[in-house]
């Protein structure tokens, strides 16, 4: 498997920041290094088609880590909680329903 591929199945729902840091460390490491000739006007991609063609890509690669990270940050701040509540008062009833049915009763139901 790619280093990239397997990257993006490690997302933890304890710490979404680490699943996003390793496309974003990919990003770095393949960036094109800027050649430094004294030239201030370079323009932002470089000239020959298939260095513009990777960069973009890679521009667009971290662009979606940063979106995939924001969301995944607000869904563990705001919605996991919620989902987590109501998780735990479903078995909570589950439970006790479980205990307060008698025997004869679960016989029947099966």
């Amino acid at each position: 498997m790619s280093e990239f591929g397997s990257s993006v199945r490690c997302f933890d729902w304890q710490t979404p920041e680490r699943c996003f840091k390793r496309p974003k460390n990919l990003v770095k490491k393949y960036s094109l290094k800027k050649k430094d000739d004294g030239e201030k006007s370079n323009p932002p991609y470089p000239p020959f088609t298939y260095e513009a063609a990777f960069s973009r890509i890679l521009d667009e690669i971290l662009h979606l880590a940063c979106q995939h990270e924001t969301v995944a940050e607000s869904y563990h701040d705001e919605i996991c909680p919620d989902v987590s509540r109501v998780s735990k008062q479903l078995k909570e009833e589950r439970k006790s329903v479980r205990n307060h049915m008698s025997f004869t009763d679960c016989r029947f139901r099966l």
